[in-house]
Order: structure tokens, then C-alpha cells, then sequence
């Protein structure tokens, strides 16, 4: 609720527009009773009070105690009201965009396919890659938007907490949180392995130009990165977003090339190998595990794309509307690019080797004395297109993981100092944030200001509060913590990764099952649970009750294939 803010209670907010608050009794006396309070609340219902806060400070309790000195009197409270709705020119609330979040999440989706997608369509075929594929990014564009709904249900910021409240109960929070972590930790070394191999080919490529052992070139692309894993919010790198795709769309231009050159050099060896491969197959297509197999490669690299979450919270005034448009360019440039990409690698590597389980990036390797010298510098920059395109999607991908740990500690510190909100009847602030939080139990309609200054139902938001203005959640704020959690996920992705490789291994056996439960089941399942309306319910929400059903349908036919295909795959004595 508003009222529960106590920067800003509902009664100062309607007053901002000459409007009486209904429930005055209740707000004053809400106001009142969270007087001593810390700043904002990171509540589904008290976005806006969080929200309005981060114009004056970026979070903590000096922040909160500077914006409650600027609410003496009414006309202070206006003129700050007024700055807060409509932000001056050079503030950097105006930055935000929706360009920037639907960059951000292209991004996201386009960089950790880069070597994935190319190895899918390779297993799957051009035209079973394709149908696929389609069906993998609707999947991913409604996941998204019942995930901001149920975000917006239960308060969070992240994938975490949605994951949690999906199931319930104290031993399911427990296994769903252990899980989840699990598999965004395998992501990070996968996502490590594939560029650790991009660099190994970028270092061949400049062997006469730089004199590094390979063992030492994934540690200095991870200190290039350092300045973009600095926790920073969106808008202040929007141009990095924008180089990193970029940085795809070159890296596609060159692999072309060399899909080019590639097929003309070896055209007689490569008609003669497919037409040997095609007698000796009489069936003349795939079998069904080599299209599940590929079609898991490409499921793993698109659950990376799940810091939706961090983009909406990120963004000012994340209504639906805006995080629909969000959510549709930010899959559609993604996918596009992921699509290209896969298309132009596939063919590559059939250009350079018929075999159906040949290495894509084996086909973009430079060897020397082999007739390609000639294309030295196609090469060059392809692999530094492609380790760029890597370095700039890490942070993307750190960053559901990163909070996803950070949360769990909190919460569990929460759940220490008041294991039920009815002991304390609201008293203390831990539990004062848990019951904000928990908007399933909480009947009251909650209204917010957008930037306009019409007052509107939160229902048709998506307004949440940024996760650095929560001083209740301190591991949350803490840049320590951020940091700290950072360098322990880097040294277990580099570790996994390169020390011991079986780890990245056991995650592409055990990976897509996880996947479909944590990206797609769980989200489909809170979303059905939500309590209807009772004025009925609208055309919109039941389309997505139909597509949360046959997502569930799907991903169970799928848990299904990848227990056989894991089966199937398990060495024998």
C-alpha cells in the first residue's frame, strides 16, 4: 500500500493533484504507526513511495531522512511532488528509455547464443531449427510477461523470490532457493567455457601480435571487464549495451565471409561428402534425439535472458504497457539476431566440415600456412567481434545470479528475526517489508502517480522500487556484498570452467531439465494461482491463463525427452 510509505503516504500523493485520499483514517494512521521506519519499502504495493524516493538519494537511511526533511510543509511537498513526476532535463531519470531495456535484453538473449545457436541449427537442421526456434522465443516473450506480473504479486526484483513463492512452505523454499542458484551457477560456467574457447581463438589469431599463454587470456578479458561489472543502473551504459550488439552484427558479417571462402575453397570435397552422407543415411533427415539435443543447446542459452526483472525495476515508471513494449523488442531483436547468427554459423561450419557433430567454432579457426593468410584480418575480426560480444553480455548474465545469492542470504537473516509476521503484528521493520511484500494477502487496491500525474490503479502497472534504494535488505545495498558476491562467482565460473571442465559438462546433461522447470514451469504455475478478479477477468489475462497451460504442457513433454535423452547418454561400461 501507498499509505504505508513513509516518505510519501497516499494522502500527500492525492493532495499533489487536489485530490482527497478515501481512506484517510487508514493512511494517516499507516503513516503515523511508520514514522520510524526506514526509507522505502521494496513492496509490489509501495512502488511508488520507493520510486519517488530516487530523485533525492539512491537508497540507504541518509537518503530517507533527507526526503522526509523536504516533506514540512504543503508547499514543499508540491514543488517536490512535481519534480519527482515530471524530472528536469538534465536529470538522469529522463535517461531512461525504452530503448535502452529493450537494448539491454536483445543483448542478453543475442550474446549468449553466439556459439550456441549455430551448434542447434547444426543438430537440428535448417528447417526443425527454424520451427524450433519460433517456438522458443514466443515461449520466452510470454514467460516474461507472466513473470513482471507475478513479480509485481509478489514484490521482487528478481527471479529468485518468484521461483520461492511459486512453491511456498519452509522446505520448498529452501530446495526451490538451492536449485535455482544451482542452475544460474552452471549458466556462468557454461557461459565461461564457450568464452574461454572464443578467446583461445582470438589469442591464435594475433599470435604474432601478442605474446600471452592461453591460459592467461580469459583472466585479462575478465579484468577488461571489471568498470561493467561495477553495479551501476541501466541508463548509464546504454552506449555498451549498443556496442555489444553491434559488436554481434560485425561478428555475423565476418563469420559470412568466411562461410564464403570456406565454400569455395572446399566446394568439390563438400558436395562429395554430403552426397556419401546422404546415401548412408536412407532416411534423409535427423533423428528426433539429435533435434532435441540441439534444440536443449539453444533452451540453455536463452534462460540467460532472465534479468527482465532488473530491467523493469531499472526503469522509470515501468507501467505494462511500457514493459510489453519492452519485453516484445528486446525478445524480437534478440532472437532475430540469434537467428542470423545461428543461420550464417550453420552454414560455416557445413561449408568447412559435412559432419553433422562438426565444431562450429572449428570452422572459424585460423590456420596458418593453409592458404588464410589472405583473409588474417576477416579472421581477427571475427574472434575479437565475438570475444567482445562475450564481454559485454557477462554483466547481463551476472546480474539475475548475483542477486539471486545476495537475496537468498537476506531472506534467510529475514526469516531469523521474525519467522511469522502475526508474532510481532507488524511491530518490527523486517516484518512491517515482508508484509508489504506479500501482495496475495493483501486485498487493498494501491494507487500510483505516473509521470503525467494521473492517479491510476497499481493493477495496471508494473511499478517496482530499485533494488539500492532498500535499506531493510542491506546485503542488497551493500556494494561489499555486491562485490564480494561477484569475485566468488567469477572464481567459481573460472574454475568450473577451465580447472575442472567436467562441471560444464554435467550441466549440459542436466541443465535443460532445470531450465524448464525454473524458466517456464514455475513462473506458468504462480501465474495460474493468482486470485482472479471479481469484476471477471480480461481478454488479455486469459489468453495468457491459455499460453501458461500449454507452456506447462510443453515443458513436461520436454522434461520428458531430456530424462531420455540424458538416459540415453550416459556411458556405458
Amino acid at each position: 500500500m501507498l499509505d504505508e510509505s513513509p516518505q510519501m503516504p497516499l494522502s500527500l500523493w492525492l493532495r499533489s493533484v487536489g485530490l482527497e485520499n478515501p481512506f484517510d483514517e487508514q493512511s494517516s494512521n499507516g503513516s503515523e504507526h511508520s514514522g520510524s521506519r526506514h526509507s522505502s519499502s521494496r513492496g509490489g504495493n509501495s512502488r511508488a513511495g520507493s520510486r519517488a524516493g530516487e530523485n533525492g538519494s539512491t537508497g540507504g537511511s541518509d537518503g530517507g531522512s533527507t526526503r522526509r526533511s523536504r516533506l514540512g510543509g504543503g508547499d514543499e511537498i508540491d514543488h517536490y511532488l512535481n519534480d519527482v513526476l515530471v524530472p528536469p532535463e538534465d536529470d538522469e531519470e529522463r535517461k531512461e528509455t525504452v530503448y535502452t531495456g529493450s537494448t539491454v535484453l536483445a543483448l542478453t538473449l543475442a550474446g549468449t547464443c553466439v556459439v550456441e545457436a549455430p551448434y542447434a541449427f547444426q543438430k537440428c537442421g535448417i528447417f526443425w531449427g527454424t520451427l524450433l526456434f519460433g517456438i522458443l522465443a514466443f515461449s520466452t516473450e510470454r514467460a516474461f510477461h507472466m513473470l513482471c506480473i507475478c513479480a509485481r504479486k509478489t514484490g521482487s526484483n528478481s527471479y529468485g523470490t518468484v521461483a520461492r513463492s511459486s512453491c511456498g512452505g519452509f522446505r520448498a523454499h529452501w530446495m526451490t532457493s538451492a536449485l535455482e542458484i544451482g542452475v544460474l551457477l552452471f549458466l556462468m560456467v557454461h557461459f565461461f567455457s564457450s568464452f574461454n574457447r572464443v578467446i583461445k581463438l582470438w589469442l591464435n589469431s594475433f599470435q604474432s601480435l601478442i605474446v600471452l599463454p592461453e591460459q592467461w587470456g580469459l583472466p585479462a578479458f575478465l579484468v577488461l571487464m571489471a568498470p561493467l561489472l561495477i553495479p551501476k543502473k541501466l541508463h548509464t551504459l546504454p552506449y555498451a549495451w549498443t556496442i555489444g550488439l553491434l559488436n554481434v552484427a560485425v561478428f555475423t558479417l565476418a563469420v559470412g565471409v568466411l562461410a564464403v571462402f570456406n565454400f569455395y575453397r572446399n566446394g568439390d570435397q563438400q558436395a562429395q561428402a554430403q552426397n556419401q552422407e546422404s546415401n548412408d543415411h536412407e532416411d534423409g533427415g535427423r533423428t528426433v534425439w539429435d533435434i532435441v539435443e540441439g534444440f536443449q543447446s539453444l533452451l540453455i542459452t536463452f534462460f540467460a535472458s532472465f534479468n527482465v526483472l532488473r530491467i523493469q525495476a531499472s526503469l522509470f515508471d515501468p507501467t505494462r504497457e511500457r514493459m510489453a513494449t519492452v519485453v516484445h523488442q528486446g525478445v524480437t531483436w534478440g532472437a532475430s539476431a540469434t537467428y542470423i547468427v545461428g543461420i550464417v554459423g550453420h552454414l560455416c561450419a557445413l561449408a568447412h566440415s559435412p559432419r553433422q557433430d562438426a565444431d562450429f567454432l572449428e570452422s572459424i579457426e585460423y590456420l596458418p600456412n593453409t592458404g588464410d593468410d589472405s583473409l588474417l584480418f576477416v579472421y581477427r575480426v571475427c574472434h575479437t567481434c565475438g570475444a567482445l560480444a562475450f564481454m559485454f553480455t557477462f554483466p547481463l548474465v551476472l546480474t539475475p545470479c548475483r542477486y539471486s545469492i545476495l537475496e537468498l542470504f537476506e531472506s534467510c537473516y529475514t526469516e531469523r528475526q521474525c519467522l511469522e509476521v502475526s508474532d510481532c503484528q507488524e511491530d518490527c521493520e523486517t516484518c512491517t517489508t515482508r508484509a508489504s511484500t506479500a501482495a496475495t494477502g493483501n486485498q487493498h487496491d494501491a494507487f500510483v502517480l505516473i509521470r503525467n500525474g494521473t492517479v491510476v490503479n497499481s493493477e495496471a502497472t508494473n511499478l517496482l522500487p530499485s533494488i539500492e534504494e532498500n535499506p531493510t535488505y542491506d546485503l542488497l545495498a551493500s556494494p561489499l556484498a555486491l562485490g564480494l558476491c561477484t569475485v566468488g562467482i567469477m572464481i567459481w565460473a573460472y574454475l568450473g570452467a577451465v580447472v575442472v571442465p567436467f562441471i560444464d559438462a554435467f550441466y549440459t546433461w542436466v541443465g535443460p531439465f532445470m531450465v524448464y522447470i525454473f524458466a517456464f514451469v514455475l513462473p506458468a504455475l504462480y501465474f495460474l494461482g493468482l486470485k482472479r478478479p471479481r469484476q471477471g477477468i480480461s481478454v488479455e489475462k486469459k489468453n495468457f491463463r491459455l499460453y501458461a497451460r500449454m507452456l506447462i504442457f510443453l515443458c513436461i513433454t520436454g522434461v520428458v525427452f531430456a530424462i531420455v535423452d540424458i538416459v540415453k547418454n550416459l556411458p556405458t561400461a
